[in-house]
Order: C-alpha cells, then sequence, then structure tokens
C-alpha cells in the first residue's frame, strides 16, 4: 500500500491538513504521521479517497507507476470540460432567447400589417 501519494494528492489541492485532518477525524499532525508512516485505516483511506475525487486503487499501485499525476490531470481536464459545456449552453440559452424575441417582432409586424 502506498499512503504518500496522498503528499501529492494533497500539494495540488486546495485542501489544508486541518480540512483533511477534519475529514477523518484527525489532528493535522496525526495524519501527517499516518501518512507518513504509511499507518491508516482503510474507512479513513476511503474518506480521503473520495474528498480527492481518485479511485482507492490508486493507493495500491506500484510507486513507480506514477499514477498520481494522471488521475489529477484527467480531474483537471474533466472539470474544465464540464466548465466549457455549461458556458456553451449558457450562450445557446441567450441566443434563444433572441432569436424567440425577434421571432415575436415578426410576428408582431406581420399582424400589424395584416390589419392595414
Amino acid at each position: 500500500m502506498n499512503i504518500s501519494i496522498l503528499y501529492d494528492l494533497k500539494k495540488k489541492s486546495t485542501f489544508t491538513w486541518d480540512e483533511l485532518g477534519k475529514l477523518v477525524e484527525m489532528t493535522p499532525p496525526g495524519i501527517r504521521n499516518a501518512i507518513k508512516n504509511n499507518d491508516i485505516t482503510m474507512s479513513k483511506l476511503e474518506k480521503l479517497a473520495k474528498a480527492f475525487q481518485v479511485p482507492m486503487s490508486i493507493f495500491f499501485e506500484d510507486e513507480d507507476l506514477g499514477v498520481a499525476e494522471p488521475v489529477i490531470e484527467y480531474k483537471k481536464l474533466t472539470t474544465s470540460l464540464i466548465d466549457q459545456k455549461d458556458k456553451y449552453i449558457q450562450r445557446l440559452e441567450k441566443d434563444i432567447e433572441r432569436l424567440e424575441s425577434e421571432l415575436d417582432e415578426i410576428h408582431a409586424l406581420k399582424k400589424d400589417s395584416k390589419c392595414m
């Protein structure tokens, strides 16, 4: 088991040691010592994996494979894609509103021209 990968995950995240400690009901020094000594319970490791949004298997991979970096990159890319999708949807919604407004104006003009 390679829980030292938690150091890499923590460095690349916005979590503080206080936040991680509260998450697993440990003090900041306690969680750092647990990671340093490779001594942490599975339930706490599961909570940390969930917080970092990584699979539990990351802690059981060969440490020479460098799996933390790809997982973090994947998370960044998917987050970026989701943000782009949301912005695109907002643009489309604005376009729909504008086109509906233009269509309403056209209908009003046609109605006025028929009345004359």
